[in-house]
């Protein structure tokens, strides 16, 4: 408006002097007469007259923009400025033509600037992508709206709330549970000095962080301390990327120790019941995904994991399996009947795991049947599955998921076996509705249970879940009566896990492959069940000749951008085989599965987690196996995503100084 009266001054002197400079030129050319002087008189008044009106108009204006607090009364200006409101105008150039009595008393005078120079947040307000905005001032916090009718802006003076707010934030607990992996394992049979300087590595590191930190620490037993702390030393914690857990690491790599840390940190409420039950379950999700990790989540939102970056080590000792066979045995005598099923597109290790906990229920004398005519098999196990149907038909009931609905009751024990996740199961419909489920499953854990399993056993150090199941044999009531077709199948199931027991293999590993052995599986019929056609033999060579190496790291991609379509079995083997390669650190194969379907299987020398990877991506699986599937996508789009994602877990992983890989 200010602008407007400017202009409105300047136009009238601009026709002042003209008309001055035309009188100019009339007396210039006929010299000064009696004329000259009326107009001259006429000139100076109509020109004093512009003037006393553009001032009285001025005047006027700035009286009536003055008096709006006259208007509201001397009681309502207070409250205003009490309150903390203010009031701006604007033009049409968004620039201020007038301030309330509040900013006066705050000392702030910006008439005549633009509202956007002064705060430049609020150009998200006149473009109209939000309604309220909070802006930062000085030593001030103001919430902004907009009257764009009457171009206007209300402010609101939320400094004090916003103060106690953020105050009230970084009070709030934050709970929890460490566990120190392997402390047990190492300290229990040794002497008391070398239980001291594992105590100096591991417990006096953690203890000293802690106290540096603020935190309050309590010991709850010898290998687990409870932590609380408020959300500002959280958030220390988190910039620093959980600095304590490599640090322990490394203190047990450099003394030929194999010592982690793993956590299961509770956020986001108040209530410290809620606190203690989400730590216990977050530790329980990191231990299951393998350790040497922090399991993190606020109350009501999704978990996330931290670390990861060294591989599962066995943690289950035989009193555990003894454990969890006498809770098998009890939860099978006290069911009606029990149904296993396994994952969709069932492998050699699903099948006979589900084989196993067959026969181990039959001993028991209870009705058993397995979901396998639901989810499809893999190319491979169907055709062995056909070449001896008549003799696994005779000792096993295999059924579909909808008779399986049909026999469900309140007493029906489900056994989910490698696998423990609703969205790949081949029966989601009877999870949904089953009242009583137990989980035998060797992947790591990625999120929560969708269902409430009244027994989870899942070991991430184990080669396969057949190893799981095998060790469960020698302690149950009666001799398991497995036949020498059926530990073939569970004997190929492990082979194929651990890619011809060299990945994720360990001496429990052995043992069960042993006792496979003694029940008569047959190892030449185990690799004629996994050999090759020659159309296949075609695919693997296609694949292992479209690999090249990503990077300076090591990874390996291999895609196959054509549409040829490639059995998920054929591209995890040759993934197995590219990873022979002595540069591969990690492979990715990615192609087209199924009409609609890519997939990626991934594997690794175990430098590189490729779990993680996956798990980014939306897959999931173990440290150095993992796999990935999505309909209604392409090979080169999952390309361009896996390229992003591993450069992103490069860099974090490197960014971590005491994460540095050395590459031989």
């Amino acid at each position: 408006m200010k602008e407007k009266v400017e202009q409105l001054k300047f136009t009238t002197i601009v026709g002042v002097l003209i008309q001055v400079s035309i009188l100019a030129i009339y007396i210039f050319l006929d010299g000064v007469t009696q004329t000259m002087f009326i107009v001259l008189f006429f000139l100076i008044f109509e020109a004093s007259l512009l003037f006393y009106i553009i001032s009285i108009y001025e005047r006027e204006l700035k009286k009536n923009i003055a008096d709006v607090s006259d208007i509201l009364g001397e009681e309502s200006k207070d409250a205003f400025i009490i309150g903390g409101l203010g009031l701006v105008v604007y033009d049409a150039s968004y620039n201020i033509v007038w301030m309330s009595d509040y900013f006066k008393h705050i000392e702030i005078n910006r008439v005549n600037e633009k509202v956007t120079a002064w705060l430049p947040d609020t150009v998200s307000l006149f473009n109209g992508d939000v309604d309220v905005i909070n802006v930062e001032y000085d030593d001030y916090i103001f919430r902004i709206a907009r009257n764009s009718q009457a171009r206007l802006l209300y402010f609101k003076d939320i400094t004090t709330e916003y103060n106690i707010t953020k105050k009230y934030s970084q009070e709030a607990p934050v709970m929890a549970l460490v566990h120190l992996d392997n402390y047990q394992e190492y300290t229990q049979y040794e002497e008391e000095q070398r239980v001291y300087f594992i105590d100096s590595i591991v417990k006096q590191n953690l203890i000293n962080w802690a106290n540096d930190l603020g935190i309050f620490i309590k010991r709850l037993r010898n290998d687990r301390y409870l932590m609380l702390m408020n959300d500002e030393i959280f958030t220390k914690i988190l910039r620093n990327n959980f600095s304590i857990i490599h640090k322990i690491r490394n203190e047990g790599q450099n003394n030929d120790l194999v010592l982690s840390l793993s956590m299961g940190i509770a956020r986001g409420t108040s209530d410290y019941t809620q606190l203690e039950e989400m730590t216990n379950d977050l530790l329980e999700l990191a231990q299951s995904r393998g350790g040497d990790q922090v399991a993190l989540r606020s109350a009501g939102e999704e978990v996330h994991y931290y670390g990861g970056h060294s591989e599962s080590r066995e943690r289950r000792s035989k009193a555990r399996v003894r454990v969890i066979s006498q809770t098998i045995k009890e939860l099978i005598k006290n069911s009606d009947k029990v149904i296993i099923i396994g994952h969709k597109n069932c492998d050699f290790d699903c099948m006979g795991s589900a084989l196993g906990m067959s026969r181990i229920v039959s001993s028991y004398k209870k009705e058993v049947s397995i979901v396998a005519k639901t989810g499809g098999l893999e190319e491979k196990l169907t055709q062995s599955m056909l070449e001896h149907q008549e003799a696994l038909g005779e000792r096993h009931h295999f059924i579909s998921e909808d008779d399986a609905l049909d026999i469900l009751t309140y007493q029906t024990l489900v056994i989910m076996v490698d696998h423990h996740s609703d969205t790949i199961s081949s029966s989601p419909r009877l999870i949904e509705r089953a009242n009583r489920i137990c989980v035998i499953d060797h992947h790591r854990r990625k999120k929560d249970f969708t269902f409430q399993p009244i027994l989870s056993y899942i070991e991430s150090a184990a080669s396969s879940t057949g190893e799981l199941v095998v060790e469960l044999f020698p302690y149950q009531e009666k001799r398991v009566n497995l036949s020498a077709l059926e530990a073939t199948i569970m004997y190929t199931g492990i082979i194929v896990d651990t890619h011809g027991f060299v990945n994720r293999t360990g001496s429990r590993t052995f043992e069960s492959a042993s006792q496979l052995q003694r029940y008569g599986a047959d190892l030449r019929e185990a690799n004629q069940f996994l050999n090759d056609s020659f159309e296949e033999f075609e695919l693997r060579n296609k694949v292992l000749a479209s690999s090249y190496i990503h990077d300076e790291f090591g990874v390996v991609f291999a895609p196959i951008y054509d549409q040829t379509e490639i059995p998920r079995a054929l591209i995890s083997q040759a993934a197995d085989e590219i990873l022979s390669v002595q540069e591969a650190q990690a492979v990715f194969v990615i192609s087209n599965i199924s009409d609609k379907k890519v997939g990626v299987s991934a594997r690794s020398k175990g430098v590189i987690n490729v779990q993680k990877v996956m798990e980014e991506m939306g897959g999931g699986g173990h440290f150095n196996a993992a796999a990935l599937q999505r309909d209604n996508s392409s090979v080169k789009e999952l390309v361009e995503e896996l390229d992003k994602v591993i450069s992103k877990y490069l860099e974090e992983v490197i960014s971590d100084e005491s994460d540095i890989i050395e590459w031989c």
